[in-house]
């Protein structure tokens, strides 16, 4: 799965949800978009329910792991919070073993929803209230509500914002190679 982002506004202590998504198609309408460049700073990694029962039902599911995996290891190099999800995990398991969770923050849930009160509560403690951007990754196929698909490494380099970065060499290293194909973009 591609990465989507979302921008966060706070408002009397309440974040505000708003979702702006990036096309690797530059059009004039992508000058309009209000999401601008990511920033290390205030973006955060979302990983929705990546889990061992969903391996051998998800179209894909080898080729999604393997373009979180480079995005999880590059925003563990540049120090971007993380945060994961796990779907009732006693019945569907924990987040694939080749994702390599154990220094983030895993939040399990039974709503059908990411943004339950411990993520919320999360995003506001370990981001001390200056998350605006969330990359968001998971199994949903989120182009019904008008998301456009981006690479891992457009995110990464987005989030380097230039080759001066001190971790561009480690970075550049992840993105050596390319994201593997989910037929996501052909089915846009």
């Amino acid at each position: 799965m591609s990465p989507i982002f979302i921008h966060y506004e706070y408002e009397h202590d309440i974040p505000q949800l708003t979702l702006y998504f990036i096309t690797t198609k530059m059009t004039s309408a992508f000058s309009q978009v209000k999401l601008g460049s990511l920033d290390q700073e205030t973006s955060a990694l979302f990983i929705c329910d990546l889990q061992e029962k969903f391996s051998s039902v998800i179209s894909h599911f080898p080729q999604v792991i393997e373009n979180t995996k480079k995005l999880l290891e590059g925003c563990k190099l540049l120090k971007i919070p993380i945060i994961v999800t796990e779907q009732y995990p006693k019945g569907l398991g924990k987040t694939v073993s080749d994702l390599d969770v154990k220094e983030c923050h895993v939040v399990a849930k039974t709503l059908f929803n990411m943004l339950v009160p411990e993520v919320l509560n999360l995003t506001q403690s370990i981001c001390d209230k200056n998350l605006k951007s969330v990359v968001l990754l998971g199994v949903e196929r989120l182009k019904q509500i008008g998301c456009y698909i981006t690479s891992s490494e457009t995110v990464l380099f987005k989030l380097l914002k230039s080759k001066d970065h001190p971790k561009f060499k480690e970075v550049a290293a992840l993105v050596k190679t390319t994201s593997q194909p989910t037929e996501l973009v052909s089915t846009l």
